[in-house]
């Protein structure tokens, strides 16, 4: 036992002193925030972001989310879904894997889809503003769909209707996964925004994201599983939902 806590505190160390410098870099910069925590179930005094920094996660080589993408493909297996719906797909390297057992559909910015379209001579491809609306699905796609919301969230202004708005997509859907990083888990120390992550709005404890599920109306389980291939630090909240009249 004694080594186990003689391993593991390089690690936490290591952890503690990255986010400290970023804890530095942020108190230096004036962003723009607004304290509505209770409002989106977190504590009071909570600071969400209001001009997040955009930022692909396609520049760089990692794999983020590999095991929200796994978990869909069991649950579209076991729904004999013939889709999958990607909210957020970025360049669709996640999202093309599916292909061409499911029909894909990705959802992004005007720039992503578009490189997508370069890139691939298969799936849907559909630009949209995610704070503004989300689209309604193709007919013979109704009720064999899974949805994916992977890490997408946490960059969104208006959670609570960006939420009401999946939740009606969600209806046209046979189930749904979503995740978004732990703040209970992330940091080493209790943070009460804006997240040290300049492109995030706010971010969630596991049972305060559940809590936001419940008002959206979903039905939601809820766990942990890791941010990327590279790591296996459970830092990420994973939620699998239905709408309630599925």
């Amino acid at each position: 036992m004694i080594n186990f806590f003689k391993n593991l505190a390089p690690v936490y160390l290591k952890k503690c002193a990255r986010y400290y410098v970023q804890y530095v870099k942020q108190k230096n910069q004036n962003d723009a925030v607004v304290n509505d925590g209770p409002q989106y179930f977190l504590p009071a005094g909570y600071k969400s972001r209001l001009q997040p920094i955009f930022e692909d996660h396609n520049k760089n080589s990692i794999l983020w989310q590999p095991d929200v993408y796994s978990l869909a493909s069991m649950l579209a297996q076991a729904t004999h879904a013939t889709h999958i719906l990607d909210i957020g797909c970025g360049h669709g390297e996640k999202l093309v894997k599916f292909h061409p057992s499911y029909n894909v559909i990705g959802i992004d910015t005007k720039e992503n889809c578009t490189w997508c379209s370069e890139h691939y001579n298969f799936g849907e491809w559909l630009s949209m503003d995610l704070e503004q609306s989300l689209p309604e699905l193709p007919v013979d796609a109704i009720g064999k769909t899974v949805l994916i919301c992977s890490d997408v969230i946490e960059h969104i202004i208006d959670a609570h209707g960006f939420l009401n708005k999946l939740y009606r997509l969600l209806g046209m859907c046979s189930i749904g996964v979503i995740s978004t990083p732990d703040r209970g888990l992330l940091y080493p120390f209790e943070q009460k925004g804006p997240p040290l992550f300049k492109k995030h709005v706010r971010e969630w404890t596991a049972k305060e994201f559940k809590q936001l599920l419940d008002r959206a109306g979903m039905e939601a389980w809820v766990g942990e599983t890791r941010a990327s291939e590279e790591s296996w630090d459970m830092e990420t909240i994973i939620a699998i939902v239905r709408h309630k009249n599925s």
